[in-house]
């Protein structure tokens, strides 16, 4: 009796597993993790898609998991539906049709202000919620360096000073 126990169990602890590694619905297009140098006051903009590789609809929801902005930086989050004010804490994307992209993405201005944010983000398929991925969006504005100098710079002179028809050139 306890080895049929043990076999039933078995069977069971395979059989979810096999439901678990087949529940994934989506791909996520390029990675899971976007990184990027932006320039100061450009705003960038860091997109992460889930195509849906399911036969069926695919109805994607997503939550904030952490943000590590620099001071004054503006940011906001995008899904396939709105574009919302500020790093909202989550929603729920239109449905995605099989084949078709679902989307997240971040709009960062660092202003006049350099530094790396760091934004996570988790997102799932509403019919697995178990079954999370996190998607990172990183954005590193260098600070200024300053002018650079040209030591092979060519003084030229000109002359006459002032001219009247013509001048030349003097290297």
């Amino acid at each position: 009796m306890k080895n049929i126990y043990k076999i039933l169990l078995s069977v069971a602890v395979v059989i979810t597993a096999i439901d678990i590694s087949s529940a994934q619905t989506y791909s996520i297009i390029p990675n899971d993790t976007i990184n990027m140098t932006g320039i100061m006051e450009d705003m960038e903009t860091l997109s992460i898609q889930q195509l849906n590789i399911s036969n069926g609809i695919l109805t994607l929801a997503w939550q904030k998991v952490s943000e590590n902005i620099p001071l004054n930086w503006e940011t906001n989050v995008c899904d396939n539906v709105i574009c919302y004010a500020s790093l909202i804490n989550g929603g729920t994307m239109n449905p995605v049709s099989p084949g078709d992209y679902g989307f997240l993405l971040v709009h960062v201005t660092p202003h006049v202000n350099y530094g790396t944010g760091t934004i996570r983000y988790a997102v799932w398929d509403v019919a697995f919620p178990l079954i999370k991925d996190t998607l990172t969006y990183i954005l590193t504005v260098n600070a200024p360096t300053g002018v650079i100098q040209d030591k092979n710079i060519t003084q030229l002179s000109l002359y006459p000073n002032p001219a009247d028809e013509s001048i030349s050139f003097y290297n």
